[in-house]
């Protein structure tokens, strides 16, 4: 066989071009059956049209499939070795359809999410469980980050939604709110604001906050920063490398206080006192809110985001 003076890459790609998923259907068929009359009675088709099926394929790769006899075929050495491949490739190829077909019907899909907190959050937490408890084939993957690395990793499609304190839209991007979650101020029962029935932020502004490496510190920026500066005080924090519950630990020693915007009941540390924030008899909130890229066509993403409607509106936090 002489392969033409352009380039062999080239000529390799016009001669694959000439194969159809048919002729591979063919081979394997010819193959399992043992003779070219037993493919034509399956597929419906005459018995010369499946022996050029196979011949096509015989001349694209330049060797023998099939040992040809009066009583029917047999692979060669290099058949069966392209018929391993061969079934692999279809068995892909089925499975890769199949996933294409169901993913349109809320099928086998998966959604990746970015938090910025636990998933101790109520309503995120409510609509968590009701969606994948009426959508057992769908594979949730999280991962908890920083506002910033979330946004980076929304931006590159890494991630599919983020769920956290964000407030604003780059573009192509959609944002629902979810929740306005009440800031509290977590202090144990020795601390002497414990008996307190709600504290203001100059209250706060006098006390040292302690936070730990799970703690966003966008959130500080935006939400209670402001709340410092109103009263011309600065805010005093002592970060600690420790977690929530290694924070929560360090209160209830009275070592100092922190901030929390979670549910305490979900929280799981009843041995502490949790004040809520108010300003001028205002509850202090936190507004929590799913943010996604408006193109991405992803099924399973957008039945989550119907029902996150559904639930936040029943919730007030959609007008």
């Amino acid at each position: 066989m002489t392969i033409p003076k352009n380039s062999s890459g080239t000529w390799r790609k016009r001669r694959y071009q000439r194969i159809e998923i048919f002729d591979l259907e063919v081979l394997v068929l010819a193959a399992e059956s043992g003779s070219f009359r037993g493919v034509s009675a399956q597929v419906g088709v005459g018995q010369p049209a499946v022996t050029r099926r196979i011949q096509k394929l015989e001349d694209t790769f330049g060797v023998s499939l099939f040992e040809r006899s009066p009583t029917g075929v047999r692979l060669t050495n290099a058949g069966w070795r392209f018929l391993c491949r061969v079934r692999r490739i279809l068995s892909e190829l089925k499975l890769a359809i199949a996933d294409v077909e169901t993913a349109g019907v809320g099928g086998n899909g998966e959604i990746n999410f970015g938090l910025t907190d636990s998933l101790s959050n109520g309503l995120f937490h409510q609509i968590l469980s009701e969606f994948f408890d009426n959508h057992p084939e769908v594979q949730p993957n999280f991962v908890q980050a920083d506002l910033g690395e979330l946004e980076t990793l929304l931006n590159h499609r890494m991630i599919d939604i983020l769920y956290g304190p964000v407030n604003t839209s780059f573009t192509d991007s959609d944002i629902l709110p979810v929740a306005n979650q009440q800031i509290y101020l977590a202090v144990s029962h020795n601390n002497g604001l414990a008996a307190r029935q709600w504290v203001s932020w100059a209250d706060v502004a006098g006390l040292v906050l302690m936070v730990g490496t799970e703690d966003p510190g966008p959130v500080f920026e935006t939400y209670v920063r402001p709340g410092f500066r109103k009263h011309h005080d600065g805010i005093k924090v002592k970060r600690h490398n420790l977690d929530r519950k290694g924070i929560l630990n360090l209160v209830e020693m009275n070592l100092g206080s922190t901030l929390i915007w979670e549910d305490p009941r979900r929280i799981g540390h009843n041995d502490l006192i949790y004040i809520p924030v108010l300003e001028a008899g205002v509850a202090q909130r936190i507004q929590y809110s799913l943010k996604w890229h408006a193109k991405n066509d992803n099924p399973a993403l957008r039945r989550f985001i119907s029902l996150a409607r559904i639930k936040a509106k029943k919730n007030g936090a959609l007008s």
